[in-house]
């Protein structure tokens, strides 16, 4: 995460944050950063999983709901590249899952079942669950089958691959599912994914997290060949711009107002689709509709694709791999 440019002339007090063990939902801040009349010069970045929070400076505690907290990245949280506080002890993922739990991302009350893959009557959960609840998935302290089906009323909507071969861990979505907490059978509870450091090694892209910088194309920093990526165009960090992500005309998976630091999210779901296909392209526009910049990238994992990649005017911030 690259830190906010300071204003001339501050006064700069040690960060301190405090997160107790247990996924407090309370975090306290104290101001980085102040200029010379004592007001905050910038806003710094809690970032905790795959959710970044800006902090006013001149606010001392900030509260944080307790189910964002369950998503806490690699045991820890993180304020402007530092690290502060640690949350539960966790495992890597070894000797197959035993427990999940997961909340449920659907619009309406369903009735949700899994169980071994092809076979429903090794069940491990069945109920009717309603939209943001969550729920326990176990098999009565023995490992879950290697192959786990998830059915919404009746219709399959994913395969959980519990054998630890690919990450199952806090963060991780599946169909209309978040796993927010996780136990393995020799490793006991499963640290949380942290999507700063994933990328195609875990499976091809099924959402990206992308920020607006406002940058020309020199800014271009990524490992993919020459031949499969192009940047065109300067956007000259205009404050308010039109993101169009598209796949191709009339498929779009984002289209929406940002301003440099503004992240948009290129949803694979949105246009019925489980992972990104073989190229994504972004077009920045001002709010006239001229076209400032076109970028566009290999997203389909036959290139090289990670969060930290940088297209022109765009900074890959989270990769959510497809794990179906």
């Amino acid at each position: 995460m690259v830190a906010p440019r300071p204003r001339p002339g501050p006064t700069v007090l040690s960060p301190t944050l405090t997160l107790d063990v247990g996924f407090s939902p309370t975090l306290l801040v104290t101001p980085v950063e102040l200029d010379a009349d004592g007001r905050a010069a910038y806003s710094h970045v809690a970032k905790c999983g795959r959710m970044y929070f800006s902090i006013p400076l001149n606010v001392q505690a900030v509260t944080i709901d307790p189910q964002t907290l369950e998503l806490c990245a690699s045991n820890s949280l993180q304020i402007v590249g530092k690290s502060y506080g640690t949350c539960d002890d966790c495992q890597p993922c070894s000797g197959g899952v035993t427990e999940l739990t997961l909340r449920y991302l659907g619009e309406q009350d369903a009735l949700v079942e899994l169980f071994r893959k092809n076979k429903p009557s090794e069940l491990y959960f069945a109920d009717i669950v309603s939209p943001g609840a969550s729920f326990d998935v176990s098999n009565g302290g023995a490992t879950l089958a290697s192959l786990v089906d998830v059915r919404v009323d009746g219709a399959l909507v994913a395969t959980i691959k519990a054998n630890c071969s690919t990450p199952v861990a806090p963060g991780v979505e599946f169909g209309p599912f978040r796993i927010l907490s996780a136990s393995s059978a020799a490793g006991g509870r499963i640290c949380p994914l942290d999507t700063g450091d994933t990328g195609c090694e875990v499976g091809k892209a099924a959402r990206l997290g992308l920020r607006y910088t406002g940058n020309d194309c020199s800014a271009s920093d990524n490992d993919q060949e020459a031949s499969k990526w192009f940047c065109d165009g300067d956007p000259s960090g205009a404050t308010a711009v039109r993101v169009v992500v598209y796949l191709h005309a009339g498929q779009v998976y984002a289209d929406q107002i940002v301003s440099p630091g503004d992240i948009v999210v290129a949803d694979a779901a949105v246009l019925g689709l489980h992972n990104l296909k073989a190229n994504t392209f972004v077009d920045v526009f001002d709010l006239d509709g001229t076209l400032l910049q076109q970028i566009g990238f290999h997203t389909s994992c036959s290139q090289p694709l990670a969060v930290g990649d940088v297209f022109g005017s765009i900074e890959i911030v989270e990769f959510v791999p497809d794990l179906q």
